[in-house]
């Protein structure tokens, strides 16, 4: 009877286990200003396109989609992490335990790095739940068009009916500036 009771609770525990996943939160905003006019659209969707009034350029946010591999790779990094803080914890008491000064000196480097170790497995394992940002830039003109970073002061030159593409950070506010100009000979 001990026998079958067990049993029954062993497949209950088992049938009760859940399975964790995350779910992603977009949020998208574009705001265009040309000579008095301004357009701007917000999504929460992981795709935004907004096309220039003037019909120069159309901007399009793509973010990263949660997959199972991403998924994984998120669980995997927090495990890791997890049995990395244990190990630094363990270091810990070990060092409490130690017999002599040499002894106590060794543990407590150990147990620092330990420490230390599990802070950055901690740090990618939060970077493992940032998604990335692509940003892209067509031009829908037969003129090149030049693109601004007011930020860091780069500057790009896209050809007519081309595109370019920027990895942003999550989460990340760009400044660009464009300006169309046309090519001669």
């Amino acid at each position: 009877m001990r026998k079958a009771i067990l049993f029954f609770a062993l497949f209950a525990a088992m049938a009760l286990q859940a399975k964790t996943t995350y779910i992603p939160t977009y949020r998208n905003y574009l705001h265009i200003v040309t000579g008095g006019d301004t357009l701007a659209a917000t999504s929460n969707l992981d795709t935004l396109e907004l096309a220039d009034p003037e019909g120069m350029f159309v901007l399009r946010i793509d973010q990263e989609d949660v997959t199972k591999e991403k998924v994984k790779a998120i669980k995997r990094a927090k495990r890791a992490a997890g049995w990395a803080t244990f190990s630094a914890v363990l270091s810990g008491v070990s060092t409490a335990f130690s017999d002599n000064s040499l002894e106590y000196m060794v543990r407590s480097t150990n147990s620092q790095i330990t420490s230390m170790i599990a802070d950055i497995y901690s740090a990618n394992a939060k970077a493992e739940q940032t998604l990335g940002i692509d940003m892209w830039i067509d031009n829908t003109t037969d003129s090149e068009l030049m693109v601004c970073d007011m930020e860091r002061g780069l500057v790009w030159w896209i050809l007519p009916r081309q595109s370019m593409q920027l990895k942003l950070n999550n989460p990340r506010m760009k400044r660009l500036i464009t300006k169309c100009s046309t090519s001669t000979g």
